[in-house]
């Protein structure tokens, strides 16, 4: 859980974690360069968390500082304004516990906005009526461009794949998550769980903390077209 500025709503999201039906290995808090009372929320669970402080570097570089001391079998990522519903773990690691071809996976998804409410993937109904416990999709890069699948909060990944093909692009302060997908995607097939375990709240950061300005920052910072390339 990379964390920066996020103590309104930080405890939330851990709780999310800690409080699954089948518990977390371990939940990795990185306070990225806060200078609200993020630290002060994260140490209040004790041990029953791994919390890390670093200087403000990023998303990215937050969730591979996590990366470096992980130690489960399976790695999810969670933003600190989303949160699981309580069997996200259970059903998506009995999901790859079943299909051992699976690098990833990813559940489906409700997401609170200004604009309106919505779930995902675009056709999650009658997904989940044909294979209410998941399929292995045939072309994943064709299904994400057609249904937009993926949040960051969704997906399940064997660290064994992790171990092969690295870790995030930290340069980028914003979409390295998508990036990170579409490589991951070269590793080998992925899978879905078309049922909704991660709900996706940017609302309520937006209201109390200034969403908007820290996305102008990540803009900002982000490196060019050319020097990316």
């Amino acid at each position: 859980i990379p964390a920066y500025n996020a103590s309104t709503v930080l405890r939330r999201v851990v709780e999310s974690a800690l409080n699954q039906s089948v518990g977390p290995k371990e939940v990795i808090v990185i306070d990225d360069g806060s200078d609200d009372d993020t630290a002060g929320v994260a140490q209040s669970f004790g041990e029953r968390i791994v919390f890390i402080k670093q200087e403000n570097s990023g998303q990215g570089a937050a969730r591979n500082r996590g990366l470096e001391v992980a130690r489960g079998k399976y790695i999810a990522f969670l933003d600190a304004d989303d949160y699981w519903k309580p069997d996200f773990i259970k059903k998506m690691s009995r999901f790859l516990d079943a299909n051992p071809e699976a690098i990833a996976a990813s559940c489906g998804y409700f997401a609170r906005k200004k604009s309106g409410d919505y779930s995902g993937p675009s056709n999650i109904d009658a997904l989940h009526k044909r294979h209410p416990h998941g399929l292995m999709l045939e072309d994943f890069f064709d299904f994400w461009a057609r249904h937009d699948h993926i949040r960051t909060g969704t997906v399940l990944i064997r660290k064994s794949i992790i171990g092969k093909a690295g870790h995030q692009n930290g340069d980028l302060r914003i979409s390295q998550d998508l990036e990170y997908w579409g490589l991951l995607g070269t590793w080998g097939p992925w899978g879905l769980l078309p049922e909704v375990l991660w709900v996706g709240d940017p609302g309520s950061v937006v209201k109390k903390q200034g969403w908007r300005r820290k996305y102008a920052k990540r803009r900002r910072l982000c490196p060019s077209v050319e020097a990316w390339q």
